[in-house]
């Protein structure tokens, strides 16, 4: 078994387009489809709640269409670093999500996931953390389970009514909660009344102090936009700022000019007056 502990390599070239295909058209669609040198692999022991097979697959596993993983243990990573990066260049950008699912069964795992953190990155990896085989099976699972289900599964959801819309939006306003919501929703009939509400309006809603009000007309009186003209002068403050830092001169005037006023004149050259 590759990735877990030291093992000899498959016999065979697997394919990455083609041969997941045909496997994944004869699983039906529904397995999650394991490569051959992940027999023997503890975490197949514990996959209970969706079908798997094995398949002549350059993944570790393949979980959907466009969805694959590989699998990592640090003890292994440790006696083999290269390997790593072997497998990730045999993916070739086959897969639009690439898992790769790490076993941590090192009582010092730190510097070990450093290196295995900036491997990820440098492949385009989703690196996914578990400490023992039930729980990598338990990701495997749910990524198949999840394969053809919207994100609305795991988008936060807003009720419909008028006064859950309100509490999604104002809440949103620093420092401004549920209650502070509930009170304002009994303070003024609609919402454009709380839009035109003038300071003392929103003064006499018990809960709601200076700073809250002050934060709350600053959120209804902001541009959904900031004007143009700001996000330019911002831009070249920011570009002049930079400039200064790198030459390390006076912001006040153009690198090599000389201050604007008279010299100063040294103490004792100054001429005498009768």
């Amino acid at each position: 078994m590759e990735g877990g502990a030291a093992g000899p390599p498959a016999a065979r070239r697997p394919v990455a387009g083609g041969g997941v295909a045909a496997a994944g058209a004869a699983a039906g669609g529904n397995a999650v489809l394991v490569s051959e040198r992940q027999a023997g692999n503890p975490v197949l022991r514990h996959i209970r709640n969706v079908r798997w097979q094995h398949a002549d697959i350059v993944p570790d596993y393949v979980l959907g269409e466009h969805t694959c993983a590989l699998f990592l243990s640090l003890r292994y990573h440790l006696l083999h670093p290269e390997y790593l990066k072997h497998r990730a260049l045999q993916l070739q950008g086959a897969f639009r999500l690439r898992v790769l699912l790490v076993l941590v069964d090192l009582e010092d795992a730190t510097r070990a996931l450093l290196g295995v953190t900036r491997a990820a990155v440098a492949h385009n990896l989703t690196l996914v953390c578990a400490w023992t085989p039930e729980e990598c099976a338990r990701y495997l699972e749910t990524y198949k389970s999840y394969e053809s289900k919207p994100a609305d599964a795991i988008r936060e959801r807003v009720e419909r009514d008028p006064l859950s819309r309100l509490h999604a939006a104002l809440t949103q306003v620093k420092g401004v909660n549920k209650t502070d919501v509930a009170t304002l929703a009994q303070s003024f009939s609609t919402v454009g009344d709380l839009l035109r509400a003038g300071t003392d309006d929103l003064a006499a809603c018990p809960g709601l102090g200076p700073t809250k009000v002050q934060r709350l007309q600053r959120a209804f009186s902001a541009p959904f936009r900031a004007p143009a003209a700001v996000t330019a002068a911002a831009a070249a403050a920011a570009a002049a700022a930079a400039a200064t830092g790198s030459s390390g001169g006076d912001p006040a005037r153009p690198a090599g000019r000389a201050p604007a006023g008279p010299a100063e004149v040294p103490p004792g050259s100054r001429p005498m007056v009768d």
